[in-house]
Order: C-alpha cells, then sequence, then structure tokens
C-alpha cells in the first residue's frame, strides 16, 4: 500500500462527499472512462472526503479527470 497514489477531494458538507462517492461508483460501474481504468482504481469516502487510491501515477492522474468529469 505505501507505493499506492491517492487523490483526495475535499467537500465543504459531507453529504455532498455521500451523493459524489455513489455517483462515482455508478459511473465506475457503468461508465466507459472508468472501465477503461479497468480494476486499477479503488473509490472510498470518509466524512468531507472522496478518496481514489490507484496503484502508479499515471491511474491516478486519469482517475481524477473521470472523477471531475462524472462531477462537473
Amino acid at each position: 500500500m505505501a507505493d499506492d497514489w491517492r487523490v483526495t477531494i475535499a467537500f465543504t458538507n459531507p453529504a455532498h462527499a455521500r451523493r459524489a462517492f455513489h455517483a462515482v461508483r455508478v459511473h465506475q460501474a457503468e461508465g466507459d472512462a472508468f472501465r477503461r481504468l479497468g480494476d486499477s482504481v479503488a473509490v472510498s469516502a470518509d466524512g468531507r472526503q472522496l478518496f481514489l487510491y490507484a496503484a502508479t501515477e499515471d491511474a491516478a492522474r486519469a482517475a481524477d479527470r473521470v472523477v471531475r468529469e462524472v462531477l462537473a
């Protein structure tokens, strides 16, 4: 785990983080962009933060772009 990359997205409201987590999970299951990332990205949420975990920097950057598109 020490070599993994983590992207953190902070929200002002915990409810927004929960909604974002669910939106990303649905998109992860159904969306083409996340499908291309495969199982290389894990998503979790805690309080006001959404976390994306990836094995490489490139995967983390790609996941960040996809999540920003999903949340836009």
